[in-house]
């Protein structure tokens, strides 16, 4: 990971009603997922064909877990992403 950067460990969860929920456990630059609040990210058709699913990435969906680098790197380490990181599927325009 670059030094220079600080990293977060954050947790994804939304819930699209009937169609089902969605959640991840992922690590992302603080600045990169701060400046992602307020942006949707589309998903495809994770919850089904035709879902066509956004996620949203604010506050309520987006939460920060920890900013401790050894948690972060321990996280990193050992492979235990997973789930959703919508902040991954953004495009550069977003």
């Amino acid at each position: 990971m670059d030094d220079e950067r600080k990293f977060g460990v954050f947790k994804y969860s939304e819930n699209f009603g009937r169609m089902g929920v969605l959640e991840g456990v992922f690590v992302a630059g603080l600045d990169e997922v701060t400046s992602a609040y307020g942006c949707e990210a589309y998903l495809g058709e994770v919850l089904g064909k035709h879902s066509e699913i956004s996620a949203s990435i604010n506050s309520d969906t987006v939460k920060l877990v920890s900013d401790d680098q050894a948690i972060v790197a321990l996280i990193k380490t050992h492979g235990l992403e997973s789930g959703v990181n919508p902040v991954a599927s953004l495009s550069d325009e977003d």
